[in-house]
């Protein structure tokens, strides 16, 4: 993949990933083509039968100035006439007068249809190392066809030749014989085997291509190694498919369509708050995202990012607040800003109050940042500020002096500052704010956002001279996440089951003694 041309190439890496993909549907039509080329030998295919007859050419020359080469030359061009004329009209039209055919059902016809039907049917052939041989072959649905009409040409063809070789001379007449006394027909039955492997091998090529084009033409992103190439940034992490408890089966996100109303976006917060229910392998993607992040401050002090997306409906939000919670539990004071003045969502993720925020404070309504910081239940170490009331220029606000100032104040105080910004590919909110953060966390939903989308939003923030420290590839279908990608989908199964605590209920190193303390008494 060329992160530099926005066509997808067709790699032998391409080729191997599509295979594995669609490996399952091309064994199932491979299976069904060769069941489905067997039956139709079996029922719509009839059976053949090949009659042959092979002559021989005596060359009854007496002329010894010729070299034995010149001899056997000329004795080659002449079967070679002579098996030309066994398909000629004179021979085919004799062999049909000589009554024997006219008994068959197949020659029950006029004598010029009756000759094409053998002209049709009949094959003449030689060896090359066989100078003097050449053979007769016909191939008829019936046994009786087949060498009736060999026969038949095997009788009159001699006398033919006879006649126009005849001289005053008997001994220099060319003659041609049988080989055979009885003519040899043999079946030609069609091959079960053969035909369901040639019909199982094209439904295999055809489905294989079906799937490659679908890859080729697809620009949707799917996994980490398209997102990374289409970004040329690194991925902190992937966040695996998350779905509320008591909705089962999850609600997934369709894929975004410019100017379609609503594009289909499902927006649910509930219950998606990392937290002591949460399953472990979202714990661990968040906490794999937040260690990515906290190492990518180039400077020492306070970092502040801003997280955005391409596009609508990516999950930025849930992912914003999620990091915000996994830096909180690891002790850390966060400040997560609610940036988005336009469709803010924080305050319904964190069942804020709804009073003030960013949008007062910006406009100069409110001048202490304090009076709208509001702590999240549960967790001493997160502070939140709402959007506030939507505006009417939020890009101007954000724009603001005043922006510089507050996030200049927040920094002395909070060990890292995190805004939930718009989409950059749909308002221009997020570039604003550029040179006084740290750098941007590009957020990207699987099987939603688009390459053009991607290197869209990346080209938008590089051109505000914008560093984005990496990107997080959400809603990930769990056999796509790395453990199952490299062979280890059991890990965290594994992992939790050996050391099985609850973090809110036995501390690690209790653990750990215990069963240390347990292999020490069975020594």
């Amino acid at each position: 993949m060329n992160t530099e041309n926005s066509e997808k190439e067709i790699s032998l890496s391409v080729l191997w990933t599509v295979l594995k993909k669609c490996f399952a549907w091309v064994a199932i039509v491979a299976v069904v083509a060769a069941a489905a080329g067997g039956l139709f030998t079996k029922f719509f295919t009839k059976t053949e039968y090949k009659a042959t007859a092979s002559f021989w050419v005596n060359n009854n020359t007496k002329d010894y100035a010729y070299s034995s080469q010149a001899i056997l030359s000329a004795a080659s061009i002449l079967a070679k006439n002579y098996m030309q004329l066994s398909t000629e009209d004179k021979v085919l039209t004799a062999a049909v007068r000589d009554g024997h055919l006219n008994e068959l059902p197949d020659y029950n016809c006029s004598e010029d249809a009756a000759v094409a039907k053998l002209r049709k049917m009949m094959k003449a052939d030689r060896d090359d190392d066989d100078l003097f041989i050449f053979r007769l072959t016909v191939t008829a649905d019936s046994p009786e066809t087949a060498k009736a009409s060999v026969e038949s040409v095997k009788k009159v063809l001699p006398n033919i030749i006879q006649e126009m070789s005849y001289t005053k001379d008997a001994d220099t007449i060319d003659k041609v014989y049988s080989l055979e006394e009885n003519v040899r027909v043999t079946v030609i039955s069609p091959s079960y085997v053969r035909n369901a492997i040639l019909a199982a091998l094209v439904g295999a090529v055809i489905t294989y291509c079906v799937f490659l084009l679908i890859s080729v033409f697809d620009t949707v992103i799917h996994n980490e190694t398209e997102l990374t190439a289409s970004t040329g940034c690194p991925n902190l992490g992937s966040v695996p498919h998350w779905s509320d408890p008591q909705d089962p089966q999850g609600k997934r996100m369709k894929r975004y369509i410019p100017g379609k109303k609503n594009n289909g976006v499902i927006r649910t917060y509930k219950n998606m708050l990392v937290g002591a229910n949460t399953p472990f392998a979202i714990n661990e993607a968040f906490n794999h995202i937040r260690t990515g992040v906290y190492y990518s401050a180039a400077n020492g002090g306070t970092p502040v990012y801003a997280v955005t997306s391409p596009y609508a409906g990516a999950g930025k939000s849930v992912v914003t607040s999620n990091i915000a919670l996994s830096f909180a539990m690891s002790n850390k004071k966060v400040l997560l800003v609610d940036g988005d003045m336009r469709c803010p969502v924080l305050r319904k993720i964190f069942s804020l109050e709804k009073r003030e925020g960013l949008s007062e404070l910006l406009a100069g309504i409110i001048g202490d940042s304090h009076e709208v910081m509001q702590k999240v239940a549960n967790s001493d170490n997160l502070t939140v500020i709402a959007s506030g009331h939507i505006p009417p220029n939020p890009s101007e606000l954000l724009s603001q002096k005043r922006m510089k100032e507050f996030i200049d104040e927040w920094k002395s105080e909070f060990d890292i500052v995190l805004f939930d910004m718009p989409p950059v590919c749909e308002v221009t909110d997020a570039g604003v704010i550029s040179q006084n953060i740290s750098g941007y966390l590009l957020v990207v939903r699987c099987g939603y956002c688009d390459t053009a989308a991607v290197k869209s939003a990346v080209g938008f923030l590089t051109s505000v001279d914008g560093s984005i420290i990496g990107t997080v590839l959400n809603d990930v279908e769990p056999k796509n996440t790395p453990a199952y990608v490299h062979g280890k989908k059991g890990y965290y199964k594994k992992y939790r089951y050996r050391y099985g605590y609850e973090a809110n209920n036995i501390p690690a190193a209790d653990v750990i003694k215990e069963e240390r303390a347990e292999d020490s008494e069975k020594q």
